[in-house]
């Protein structure tokens, strides 16, 4: 008998916590703002700094960290849209073919 895997080593889980499929919409105060194109007014931009916490392992995650009232104000910030290896963590990994 094996060990107990965690979600992340089995391969049938796909997702967790995950709303199902679909495409993309975006809301508009009406037909004409929506057919003017440009940012609908209901849309938040992700973009900007956010709070980040590095771990070498999954097992070394925070365990509580999505909680409410979790204390993440000592985290690192990092700018977002970014990628993590080029902001100074993990090791950077480049393959420009054969990705499988």
């Amino acid at each position: 008998m094996g060990r107990k895997r965690h979600e992340w080593e089995d391969l049938r889980v796909l997702g967790i916590n995950r709303e199902p499929g679909r495409c993309s919409s975006f809301p508009y105060p009406d037909g004409e703002a929506a057919l003017a194109g440009g940012p609908s007014p209901y849309c938040l931009s992700l973009n900007g700094s956010w709070s980040f916490h590095w771990a070498r392992r999954p097992a070394e995650r925070p365990a509580d960290f999505f909680k409410p009232g979790y204390d993440y104000r000592d985290w690192a910030k990092i700018e977002v849209p970014s990628n993590m290896e080029i902001a100074g963590y993990g090791i950077p990994i480049y393959k420009n073919f054969g990705y499988s």
